[in-house]
């Protein structure tokens, strides 16, 4: 496991080393009136998915991290989703059971990163906002705790 993550992280590093992650503001899905700054989640390791509602694997994604919310990482991590794509009908179903921010994702993000290679595709970022790696896929949660376990130096 630790070789699996150790790959995430030395391969990531190339996408945008330079990317402050808290730098993006995005309407929540289910009110397109209000936004939500990521700068508010400084502090945090965020853990900033994008999902698409025609992706089985999205919805796993939103589980596994359903799950690690209520594990002894909650108050040490932030999730968010960024959805990509118009039908927020389907969009809004297969979210409703987060338990974290669902959001539109901007243009102006998926832009600065480069596009969004596949979904679920979760970018990673130090409790300072600063890019430490990406997840291209589904990852469960015992996965992701132990890509915690790495940034947290154990």
């Amino acid at each position: 496991m630790k070789v699996v993550v150790a790959f995430l992280l030395l391969g990531a590093i190339s996408l945008a080393s330079e990317i402050y992650m808290l730098n993006f503001q995005m309407h929540t899905l289910s009110d397109k009136n209000k936004v939500v700054d990521l700068n508010s989640f400084k502090g945090k390791y965020l853990f900033l998915t994008f999902i698409k509602g025609d992706c089985e694997w999205c919805e796993k994604q939103l589980k596994a991290f359903n799950t690690l919310l209520k594990s002894e990482h909650s108050q040490e991590i932030q999730v968010v989703a960024a959805t990509l794509g118009e039908d927020t009908k389907l969009l809004k179903a297969k979210t409703k059971e987060a338990e974290f921010p669902v959001l539109s994702a901007s243009q102006e993000l998926v832009t600065s990163i480069g596009g969004v290679e596949m979904t679920p595709y979760t970018l990673i970022s130090d409790k300072k906002g600063n890019f430490q790696t990406k997840i291209l896929g589904y990852q469960s949660a015992d996965q992701i705790e132990s890509i915690i376990h790495t940034l947290e130096g154990r």
